[in-house]
């Protein structure tokens, strides 16, 4: 309360999000049936590093032919033990070669 009426400062504890344990793969733009001559692009990241209970690490798979069109795209989540970006970027990988 000091806070409040001294500096205007409010201070709340927020309860944890639950930890999401099963990865997942969502098409927004599901792909065409030949992606054979296609150029795949990945990318991992992860916010809110500093705060261990609060870190959400996600990732991203866009597909472009060779006419740089964008053909599919879709989003995802990798698993609890990916803390990192550099994980998270792995499993964008992992999940890219899957599908290809």
């Amino acid at each position: 309360r000091r806070l409040l009426r001294t500096r205007a400062l409010l201070v709340l504890r927020v309860p944890r999000p639950p930890l999401l344990r099963t990865e997942w793969f969502h098409w927004v733009l599901d792909p065409p049936e030949d992606l054979r001559a296609c150029t795949w692009y990945i990318d991992g990241s992860l916010q809110d590093g500093a705060w261990t209970a609060f870190r959400a690490t996600g990732f991203g798979i866009a597909v472009v032919s060779e006419a740089q069109e964008l053909v599919a795209y879709g989003h995802g989540c990798p698993p609890h033990w990916c803390s990192n970006a550099a994980a998270a970027e792995g499993w964008a990988l992992l999940t890219a070669l899957r599908l290809n």
